[in-house]
């Protein structure tokens, strides 16, 4: 209620997928196929509902796999840590399958190809050195992770997005 009386008037946009559909344009624009990423796009509730199956989880779960995976998220643990930051949302034994699906194993092989691809984009048009300016002219420096880096990227198309529609 409170929420509703301070925003009287104002929008609510929701551009359905939009980290994964930025990259699928990106990745399009740079010539890198993503059969896997184009099949969740176009057919999200089958994939969602087959990923929460293989995972052992809901769909909710499985939009959670999808968001910690564009954001380049580990799904499983390494020997030195306790939980993976996905293991900590939807429990260890959902990550663990997760990282197994058929599903994600696609989805991550189009997201490493688009990744590279992406980010060398971004970085052959920067015009300060050392670092990475995303579409909304932010910057980030070129020795941070490259899963930073796509986020950053993503990001700035976002906001771009929001200011192209209000």
């Amino acid at each position: 209620e409170v929420k509703r009386a301070a925003l009287k008037g104002s929008w609510d946009i929701d551009i359905r997928n939009c980290h994964w559909s930025l990259l699928q344009q990106m990745a399009n624009r740079c010539g890198v196929p993503t059969p896997a990423i184009n099949n969740y796009l176009g057919n999200k509730k089958a994939v969602r509902q087959e990923l929460a199956m293989e995972s052992g989880t809901d769909v909710d779960g499985a939009k959670t796999i999808l968001i910690a995976l564009i954001y380049g998220a580990r799904l499983t643990q390494n020997m030195s840590e306790r939980h993976s930051e996905l293991a900590e949302k939807i429990g260890a034994e959902a990550a663990g399958l997760a990282s197994k699906s058929s599903v994600v194993k696609g989805l991550k092989a189009d997201l490493n190809a688009a990744r590279k691809a992406v980010i060398s984009y971004y970085e052959g048009r920067s015009t300060k050195t050392g670092y990475l300016l995303n579409d909304a002219g932010k910057q980030i420096a070129l020795s941070r992770a490259d899963k930073l880096k796509l986020a950053h990227i993503l990001q700035g198309a976002e906001v771009m997005a929001l200011i192209a529609m209000t």
